[in-house]
C-alpha cells in the first residue's frame, strides 16, 4: 500500500469526504492508496474487534428477540470504537473516473456499491442494511441507465 503524493491527495479530497459521509452509518472510514492488483477497485479491512462486532450484529439480525437483546447489550458497551476501512485503489481506472466525476449522486452510488462488493469479495457476512443497500443501489443504477 503506497501513500499518495500531496497533489494526488488534493485530487481525491472531495471523493474521500463524500465516501466518509456515505460509509459513516456502517462504522467504516474511507481512504485512498495505491495497491496491487490494479483491477481491484476497493478493499475492505477491519481488525478483530470489528470482525467480532460485524459477526455479532449479523447474528443479532438472525436471532430471536431474547438472544438479540443479549447480543446488543454485550456489544453496545464494548465495541463502539471498532472502525473498519474501505481502501480505494487510486491506480484503478474505475476509481480514477469516480475521482474525476463531479456528480455527487453518481459517486454516492459508486461508493455504496463498491462497499458492498468489497464485503462480498472478502467473504464478510452482509447485514440486512448492507443487503438493502446493494439491492437499492442496483435498482438505482438500472433506472439511471434506462432514463438516459
Amino acid at each position: 500500500f503506497d501513500d499518495l503524493s500531496l497533489a494526488e491527495r488534493e485530487q481525491v479530497f472531495e471523493f474521500i469526504r463524500l465516501a466518509n459521509v456515505v460509509l459513516q452509518p456502517f462504522q467504516c472510514a474511507a481512504e485512498v492508496k495505491k495497491f496491487e492488483p490494479i483491477d481491484l477497485p476497493a478493499l475492505y479491512t477491519t481488525n478483530e474487534e470489528g470482525l467480532f462486532l460485524r459477526t455479532a450484529e449479523h447474528t443479532q439480525e438472525k436471532s430471536n428477540a431474547l438472544f438479540a437483546s443479549i447480543i446488543q447489550q454485550m456489544t453496545s458497551q464494548q465495541f463502539h470504537s471498532a472502525l473498519a476501512k474501505l481502501c480505494f485503489n487510486f491506480d484503478n481506472p474505475l476509481i480514477q473516473k469516480a475521482i474525476r466525476s463531479r456528480n455527487p449522486e453518481l459517486n454516492r452510488l459508486i461508493i455504496e456499491l463498491l462497499y458492498v462488493q468489497s464485503l462480498l469479495l472478502g467473504h464478510y457476512p452482509l447485514k440486512k442494511q448492507e443487503l438493502e443497500l446493494m439491492n437499492q443501489g442496483l435498482i438505482r443504477l438500472i433506472e439511471r441507465e434506462l432514463d438516459r
